[in-house]
């Protein structure tokens, strides 16, 4: 059979414009309003001649499949790139052979999910914090996997509400914890430990922060800009040097600890005039310069049930762990005695 060089000789044997065959291939024919019978038949055809990639090709003759489909905000937290690599291993370990896709636009996800169908995926696994923050969002979701029943999703590290968990469709699956308790449990042990203020670049719940602060009359200074160790460090710089330690809450260890070691070069203690508690535990927090005070999200626990149900095990739809304080050096729990 005939070989094809390239994409417009291959057009051209097929009596398409090489644009056609070109979105076809791409998986953007539904949007350029091409028809399913044009696209099969390109598809097919393509596939024959082996111009695909041989491995996408046998996916579109229903002789590979993936196993399982890896779906990756543009953006994920320093735990979630531990717990993927983590997640790696694992299906190593199976012998499962999977994919990653980048999650973008409502546009992109569209074609992402088109795609998982031509590769037959048989499951998918969501890093969800940053793909469900909004109401809207959570609204595509649900139409999105209802819509692809053949397929199971586990949104992984969801942040539940306080109220019942959200009803999916019976072809999701849901891990994570609620967000409000755990929030609540970091501003209460500040307030335990004796501080009077709170300086929060908490960006994850902030009204949950503002709160609980504020019913445990903690003087409450909030710092609404995207964060970086030096905005924070600068900030902390021109504030008043304080006369009794002061709590800071930062959402990210690798921030804090950045932080931590730059106000040190500054002269500042910690904890003795900045007190920091952070939100990730890391392992690698307890070898900064001070060993950071974190909660602690149980990624092993979460990665235990992701394991079973990539392994097709009978699961609850929705399974909730408990994030838990791990004390260090920047905010000892039995330090501040004022």
């Amino acid at each position: 059979m005939k070989k094809f060089s390239n994409m417009s000789d291959l057009a051209a044997h097929l009596h398409l414009s090489r644009s056609t065959v070109s979105y076809i291939l791409n998986n953007k024919w539904r949007e350029r309003n091409i028809s399913p019978k044009t696209a099969e038949r390109v598809r097919k055809f393509a596939s024959e001649v082996d111009f695909l990639p041989n491995f996408l090709g046998l996916a579109i003759n229903g002789k590979a499949v993936i196993d399982v489909a890896i779906l990756l905000p543009q953006n994920i937290y320093e735990h979630h790139q531990e717990a993927f690599f983590s997640f790696l291993r694992m299906l190593s370990r199976r012998n499962l052979k999977f994919l990653v896709f980048q999650l973008g636009s409502e546009e992109d996800n569209r074609l992402t999910l088109a795609r998982m169908h031509d590769f037959r995926v048989a499951r998918a696994l969501l890093f969800a914090p940053m793909t469900l923050i909004s109401l809207e969002q959570i609204a595509w979701w649900k139409k999105m996997t209802a819509a692809a029943s053949d397929i199971e999703f586990l949104f992984y590290d969801c942040r539940f509400p306080e109220r019942s968990p959200e009803q999916w469709p019976d072809n999701v699956y849901c891990c994570g914890f609620k967000l409000a308790p755990a929030v609540r449990s970091i501003v209460e042990f500040i307030a335990r430990q004796g501080y009077k203020s709170l300086h929060s670049f908490f960006h994850i719940d902030p009204q949950t922060v503002k709160q609980t602060a504020e019913r445990h009359h903690l003087k409450y200074y909030p710092f609404s800009v995207s964060i970086n160790s030096e905005a924070i460090i600068t900030y902390l710089l021109m504030q008043p040097r304080p006369s009794r330690p002061e709590a800071v809450l930062i959402p990210d260890d690798t921030i804090a600890g950045a932080v931590i070691a730059g106000l040190m070069e500054k002269k500042f203690r910690v904890p003795e005039d900045y007190a920091f508690l952070s939100w990730d535990g890391l392992p690698v927090s307890c070898y900064f310069k001070r060993t950071l005070t974190t909660l602690e999200i149980p990624h092993n626990e979460m990665l235990a049930f992701a394991e079973r149900f990539v392994a097709g095990d009978s699961l609850p739809h929705i399974h909730q762990v408990t994030p838990h304080l791990r004390i260090g050096e920047s905010m000892p729990a039995a330090y501040s005695k004022f």
